[in-house]
């Protein structure tokens, strides 16, 4: 089960996967491995960097914010990646609830690929499927939000220096307690 970062997209996306609307069409270049979760904050695709909480891309023309819809278009394409994504599961999924046109889906694709720099006729990202719907071809990568080493040995030297001024204090306590043990 996948999660987008904002409320009533969560709703949406779970009631959707309750209503059994799977896809089955996965490509077989691909590994399930790859898939990343929705609720992932931010991954590379290519050479952009989507950050999902901040609604924006990050690529070598630089960073630019992009709107909600779009971050979830992309979020239900990246956690189907390499399957077959129909244009009415994605119109449920994003647009649930409201009266809106296939040509709403139809910009915001066309959108995302301008921000990826990508084109329909030779996709990298965004494969159009005629009569089906849209893949994401590129496999996302997850980055980890891991330390980096000089925050770790800082930890370590903070936590080392915790444990000795304990170490103090407890010899300085029973230092005190001898001593005025011996004078009673």
């Amino acid at each position: 089960m996948f999660l987008i970062n904002r409320s009533k997209s969560t709703r949406r996306l779970l009631s959707f996967k309750r209503r059994g609307n799977t896809r089955r069409n996965s490509s077989p270049t691909l590994v399930k491995s790859a898939r990343i979760k929705l609720s992932e904050k931010k991954y590379r695709l290519g050479e952009t960097t989507v950050y999902v909480e901040q609604g924006c891309f990050e690529g070598p023309n630089g960073r630019f914010h992009l709107q909600p819809q779009l971050i979830d278009v992309l979020q239900v394409l990246v956690a189907n990646a390499g399957e077959v994504v129909s244009r009415n599961s994605l119109m449920e999924t994003v647009w649930a609830g409201k009266v809106v046109t296939e040509e709403s889906l139809t910009r915001a694709i066309s959108e995302l690929r301008k921000a990826l720099h990508d084109k329909a006729s030779t996709p990298k990202f965004i494969q159009t499927i005629p009569k089906k719907g849209y893949c994401l071809i590129c496999l996302p990568e997850p980055i980890d939000e891991q330390p980096d080493e000089a925050s770790v040995n800082t930890a370590h030297s903070l936590h080392s220096l915790n444990i000795l001024s304990y170490w103090l204090g407890g010899v300085i306590v029973l230092t005190g307690l001898s001593v005025l043990a011996s004078l009673r």
